[in-house]
């Protein structure tokens, strides 16, 4: 009764229940005691999805879902994202000779967190480029993965990157599916925040986050930057530093597993 969306109070729940007991012959119960075993937190996580919908379930107790790691190994499970690269380039003839068109596409191993296979180009999102990120992934492990998750983008669905990750997959229980975009238990959405905050944000011809955003620190100096687009470089020569970069990142250390990759 208390899980209705219509969000009865306790006082009326308890109402209800006392007419049912009369019915009913149940004990009598005082309001309190409800109130006290709604509480409890192995109850409250049933009744605060129904009562509050998904998106305050997640914001609630999504963060604290965790994956029991302990047979986990190096390939066993894969995440893929694909983003806008937050880098700024030379481009002749834009608005101060600058742009940002690169794309990525990057694969996790989320047990070691390291990146084991990618795309950079400034194609956009599309199958060709999760194809590519995801044969450099397998030829990096030769091995089956168990499990492949991905973003919603439209490349994932296509009838050749669904056919592909049908056959990535071990036979023997493989699964594959998209995760949902910034939910808390997407390893693919923390992984891929860390690398852009840890690694590719750290560059001076980084844009940050983008010139919009809120926060002073997660927005770019373009005077500086314009004051130097002299020395920008090309999405050529991008496109070689970040594999410098991708190598950076598998090389240090992952504090979030207390071990090196």
């Amino acid at each position: 009764f208390y899980c209705l969306p219509n969000k009865p109070s306790t006082t009326v729940t308890w109402s209800s229940y006392i007419a049912e007991a009369q019915v009913r012959d149940w004990p009598e119960v005082t309001e309190g005691a409800i109130y006290a075993w709604l509480d409890r937190p192995e109850q409250k996580k049933k009744w605060f999805l129904a009562r509050h919908g998904k998106a305050a379930w997640r914001e609630k107790y999504g963060h604290k879902v965790s994956r029991d790691k302990s047979d986990w190994f190096p390939g066993v499970y894969l995440a893929i994202d694909g983003s806008k690269l937050d880098w700024i380039h030379y481009k002749e003839g834009a608005n101060y000779d600058m742009g940002s068109d690169l794309k990525i596409d990057v694969v996790f191993d989320v047990y070691s967190e390291r990146i084991v296979g990618y795309y950079c180009g400034t194609d956009h999102e599309n199958y060709t480029q999760h194809f590519s990120a995801l044969k450099m992934a397998i030829s990096d492990s030769l091995t089956k993965p168990a499990l492949i998750t991905y973003d919603n983008q439209g490349g994932h669905k296509t009838v050749e990157m669904q056919d592909l990750y049908d056959r990535v997959v071990t036979s023997e229980g493989g699964e594959h599916y998209p995760h949902r975009a910034n939910e808390h238990g997407s390893p693919a959405e923390a992984l891929f925040g860390r690398f852009q905050q840890q690694i590719l944000n750290q560059v001076w011809y980084s844009d940050k986050q983008g010139i919009t955003t809120r926060k002073e620190d997660s927005r770019p100096n373009m005077d500086f930057v314009k004051a130097y687009r002299h020395k920008l470089k090309t999405p050529e020569e991008l496109i070689e530093d970040f594999a410098y970069y991708v190598e950076k990142w598998n090389s240090q250390y992952h504090s979030k597993f207390k071990q090196e990759p």
